[in-house]
């Protein structure tokens, strides 16, 4: 239970062994390479490896979309018996050539989606003038010229205005407002046609092609389309049967996939022709073998590398099964720092027990339990994916643990079972105290539990000072602090009992611890005022204390929104009545009302319990701003080569 410190190592090998030595240390997962090379030479490797990747990835999602897969949320990677260090030249590039054709045809079905939508829009403006005999737009013979078009005017109005003109046309429809025409007239005329045509608000329409009427433009603009839509739906069958190769696609992804993670790390190695050296970080208590390791299997030297004045070694968490599962969770938060201690074996204790407070019901803490004890605990899952699942479950241990305290199991389920459809004598009772009518007293248990908290958490504080050599500083500015806190919660306690002894010791205890705080508050300054108005003003820091153990009472009230919605359900429920239809109405309101309460506090008291931690907890001694340890891996998104 404990932080991972990382050493740094450098190895050294011959130019002929490097591929060896970088699967040996990809396949160890414990190797983080730092430090980057000015011209890699793996650099035109590692881009033709990313461009096949590419093509590779863009033409699985592209199978997908065209054939689905139906993957369960559950569903595991494939298992792979081969090495995933290996690859068959042969199968590479074939698994390049058939994604660079599912690219292809993809590219020529998008290709003709899109000119069929241009033939859909030109026939659809060609079709008012299907009436039309002859070619649209304007062309002339040895002395007339043809036109066609619409006009703004109507028909009555055009032949008013043709009247003064020899000019001849025909209406042959309508599109919209516009009145459709054809005209022909004498070249000799061609100033005055305009000026008429002008005069009608004309506007030409396209031309169709090849001299065509409309109507045979039409014929073949859909000719056209149909064998637009016929190639598309034979590269449709060409990508179906490609499909087939989806997964020598998916396994060619990974292998090259952790070929090019091996290749990004090389380009953090320093070479030279006959020598490479790569530097990165190692486990502390996996250095020594590591290094060993590597001079007895290759032709290779390792040894350790002085840090840099300044330089922070990454850091990983190494827990028992009970404080793990929320390793995550302070990993969001913040990485500990050099300074830091592992806070996660602390705070797992008081996670699980606040999130059972806030969640506070037997019911829904059975079944935390049963779902997140079977995805946590089996093989259903991969490994990684079962941490949450292993948080929940103890979360839920804590949930039920709390509701047999409150009496609640979905609420009053039980009872109002009985009473609706039997004698009413069973009831669920609370084994410590009912939230409902006992709020206060709840109130005051939440709170004490606050002070619990932030008390653990400056007793962190203490230690780590005390370890530091800052003795002074934990005595003065931590450990008074804590006598005041302590001195007012017995003073508390004495008043809520009625004893006047134990007010009196936590009174004194609390006037002790101020005035430590104000003799040592401003120890710092020169000046004797200046000191004592520092120590004054040192006191100023209660107000702080106050409101966040002030914010504990939503242990309290989220644990008692949990019981008394669900009791709202089970009301909602028994309205049907002691009959079949009675029954049938309690299930299903059940059922919905409960789940939906289910996930609504759940997810809540998730929430509070991070921020109790992130915001009460980690602010009073936890440093952070440490860096992850991250390893060079085998990260696979397909296969599974973990046996090998």
């Amino acid at each position: 239970m404990s932080i991972v410190k990382t050493r740094k190592i450098t190895v050294y090998s011959p130019g002929s062994e490097i591929s060896a030595v970088m699967d040996y240390l990809q396949r160890s997962e414990a190797f983080e390479p730092t430090g980057k090379s000015e011209e890699p030479a793996s650099a035109q490797a590692l881009a033709r490896l990313e461009e096949n990747i590419s093509d590779l990835n863009e033409a699985i999602e592209i199978l997908n979309r065209l054939v689905p897969q139906k993957k369960s949320i559950f569903a595991r990677r494939r298992r792979s018996p081969s090495d995933p260090f290996v690859t068959d030249r042969v199968e590479v590039r074939k698994a390049n050539h058939t994604a660079r054709a599912i690219i292809k045809c993809s590219e020529q079905i998008k290709h003709n989606i899109s000119e069929s939508e241009k033939i859909t829009a030109k026939i659809t403006q060609l079709s008012p003038y299907l009436n039309h005999d002859l070619p649209l737009g304007r062309f002339s013979t040895a002395y007339t010229e043809h036109v066609s078009g619409g006009c703004t005017v109507t028909g009555t109005e055009l032949s008013a205005l043709a009247q003064d003109f020899p000019i001849y046309y025909e209406e042959f429809g309508k599109d919209g407002s516009l009145t459709l025409i054809w005209a022909v007239y004498l070249k000799t005329d061609s100033d005055k046609a305009e000026e008429f045509l002008a005069e009608a608000g004309f506007s030409e329409s396209s031309p169709t092609s090849a001299h065509l009427s409309p109507r045979d433009e039409i014929n073949h603009l859909e000719d056209k389309k149909n064998s637009l839509l016929a190639e598309n739906d034979s590269l449709r069958e060409t990508l179906t049967e490609l499909s087939k190769k989806l997964q020598l696609l998916e396994l060619y992804h990974d292998k090259l996939s952790i070929k090019a993670d091996k290749y990004r790390a090389l380009a953090e190695s320093q070479n030279t022709e006959t020598v490479f050296a790569i530097t990165g970080y190692v486990p502390d208590y996996l250095a020594a073998k590591m290094m060993s390791s590597l001079e007895n299997r290759f032709t290779a030297a390792a040894e350790y590398e002085e840090l840099d004045e300044g330089e922070e070694t990454p850091v990983a968490f190494s827990n028992n099964a009970f404080s793990a599962p929320v390793e995550e969770i302070t990993a969001s938060y913040s990485m500990p720092s050099k300074h830091d201690i592992d806070p996660n074996p602390i705070m797992a204790f008081f996670y699980y027990w606040f999130f059972g407070m806030m969640f506070s019901d037997a019911g829904y803490g059975l079944l935390m339990m049963i779902a997140c004890g079977i995805l946590g605990f089996s093989q259903i899952l991969e490994a990684d994916k079962r941490r949450m699942f292993k948080m929940f479950f103890y979360c839920g241990i804590s949930t039920t643990i709390w509701g047999i305290l409150y009496g609640s199991f979905f609420g009053d389920l039980i009872g109002t079972v009985s009473s609706t459809f039997f004698s009413g004598a069973v009831r669920f009772r609370p084994l410590l105290i009912d939230p409902v009518n006992q709020a206060l007293e709840l109130l005051i248990i939440s709170v004490a539990f606050g002070m619990l908290h932030i008390l653990t958490a400056l007793s962190v504080k203490f230690y780590i000072l005390w370890r530091d050599g800052n003795k002074k500083d934990a005595i003065f500015d931590v450990g008074f602090w804590m006598v005041v806190l302590v001195g007012i919660s017995i003073l508390a306690a004495g008043m809520s009992f009625g004893s006047d002894t134990v007010q009196k010791i936590g009174g004194i205890s609390a006037v002790l611890g101020a005035v430590g705080l104000v003799l040592t508050g401003g120890r710092d300054k020169h000046s004797p005022i200046a000191k004592f108005f520092s120590g004054i003003m040192s006191l100023y820091d209660i107000t702080g204390y106050v409101g966040d153990i002030l914010s504990y009472s939503r242990l309290m009230a989220l644990g008692l929104a949990t019981g008394v919605i669900a009791s709202v359900v089970n009301v909602l429920a028994s309205l049907g009545g002691k009959s079949v239809v009675g029954v049938i109405v309690f299930v299903l309101i059940s059922i919905v009302g409960h789940s939906i309460n289910f996930a609504i506090n759940m997810l809540g008291a998730y929430v509070h319990t991070n921020r109790l931690q992130y915001v009460e907890f980690y602010q009073k001694f936890y440093e952070g701003g440490g860096r992850r340890f991250r390893p060079l891996k085998t990260e696979t998104k397909y296969y599974d080569f973990s046996e090998n």
